[in-house]
């Protein structure tokens, strides 16, 4: 991991390389998702890592599907690999339990403009909660009801001891 220099142009010209690629290594990318607003409560996820989802579970009613599409990693502190579970497995429960609660509401959260739609999870040794919202706004009693019967148990059973905060994206498509 050091820094080089790369000649590039015809090789052996007497004037040296027409151009020169440097390749250099630093600490840390604080230039990913910039401008990037959480739909949840518009927090802006400047810096904030995330992973694209390309084969989550999809959850369907008669005319639309619920498809997550970006898990954002906002807080993962605690042990190392092999000492605790993976936030990513941790997110792919929240995934099924969001699915259970809202699939049933698919046609009415579509028409409300709710999509895509974000659920924020927080999993640490004082605070297991979850926030949830679409366009800057948190959903409506109706559809948070349905997700505290699904999402609280699965939040209580991935007790753990990371400091975590996950955000993860929904989209509502029509099928």
């Amino acid at each position: 991991m050091e820094d080089i220099e790369i000649g590039c142009g015809p090789v052996g010209a007497p004037e040296g390389p027409d151009e020169t690629v440097v390749v250099k290594w630093v600490d840390e990318d604080k230039a990913i998702n910039i401008g990037i607003k959480s739909f949840i409560d518009g927090k802006a996820m400047d810096g904030v890592p995330s992973l694209r989802i390309h084969s989550g579970p999809d959850m369907r009613s008669d005319s639309h599907l619920i498809r997550w599409t970006e898990l954002f990693l906002i807080k993962h502190e605690g042990p190392r690999a092999g000492q605790e579970r993976d936030p990513t497995r941790i997110a792919e429960g929240v995934c099924r339990a969001v699915g259970a609660a809202l699939t049933q509401h698919l046609n009415s959260l579509k028409e409300e403009n709710c999509t895509p739609l974000a659920i924020r999870i927080t999993l640490d040794q004082d605070n297991v909660s979850y926030e949830a919202g679409a366009d800057g706004k948190g959903l409506a009693a109706k559809y948070m009801n349905n997700l505290d019967s699904e999402l609280v148990p699965v939040l209580h059973s991935s007790t753990t001891t990371l400091s975590l905060i996950l955000e993860l994206v929904f989209h509502i498509l029509d099928t």
